[in-house]
């Protein structure tokens, strides 16, 4: 693996009560700056990966490491201040809170008091800017915005902490076309920011335009790994689905 990426997942295998493996051995790295997807079928361990880098679900074996940095037995909290982030799948906003206090619930930082402040209206606009759709809605609750808005909102929290490492599952799942456009335009700023995104995707096709690199699960287990160009034209992808 690549000694600069800025995560690498070695040999990582994640079981659940009764010895069940829904991650089975799985390397790959996540470089600075880049988009790396996890393509495959529902159950193939994608959100599993994503949790346990998340620090919700520690592995069973194997290793995680971020900024060289073990994090396998790393809590969520901390893996936050590390600068990770996970937009989990059905976005899980708080419904009765205003967009303004779903954004504020997503807010890490260190400092004094001041600073902090400072950073939290800082970040604030940031998120606006990215997502001009929430501007005029800071005070409506998130639960009265529409499904894509949502989703926007769920990125937006996850952006609060400035995260360098930034984890999406399914984030077009629900989504109007034209909307689920918009939010894919905000995850190539943030690339372009220099954001690392890695991504779990139902749309391939959407995924790959997107990606620098990808992986396709199956079982728990990689059974391709490549470019966009490449995983399009290969069998790996096919036989994960079908």
């Amino acid at each position: 693996m690549n000694s600069e990426a800025l995560l690498h997942v070695d040999r990582v295998t994640i079981t659940y009560r009764g010895g069940f493996k829904a991650v089975d051995d799985v390397t790959f790295s996540v470089g600075c700056g880049q988009v790396m997807v996890l393509l495959g079928a529902n159950g193939s361990g994608k959100s599993s990966l994503l949790r346990s880098i998340a620090g919700l679900h520690s592995p069973a074996s194997g290793e995680l490491r971020y900024l060289g940095q073990s994090i396998g037995q790393v809590p969520a909290h901390r893996g936050l201040s590390l600068g990770i982030s996970l937009v989990p799948e059905g976005r899980r906003i708080y419904p009765d809170l205003s967009v303004n206090d779903n954004l504020r619930c997503g807010f890490f930082a260190s400092g004094s008091r001041a600073e902090r402040k400072r950073l939290l209206v800082e970040r604030t606009e940031q998120v606006l800017d990215l997502f001009p759709d929430l501007s005029d809605r800071l005070a409506q609750t998130g639960g009265s915005l529409s499904g894509g808005q949502q989703q926007m909102l769920a990125i937006g929290r996850g952006l609060m902490s400035a995260p360098q490492l930034l984890m999406l599952d399914e984030p077009s799942l629900g989504v109007a076309p034209t909307l689920v456009g918009e939010i894919y335009e905000a995850l190539d700023l943030l690339r372009q920011r220099g954001t690392s995104i890695l991504l779990v995707e139902q749309y391939a096709a959407l995924a790959l335009d997107a990606a620098d690199h990808a992986v396709v699960l199956a079982n728990g287990r990689v059974v391709s790994e490549g470019t966009p160009d490449e995983l399009r034209t290969g069998q790996g992808m096919r036989d994960a689905y079908f």
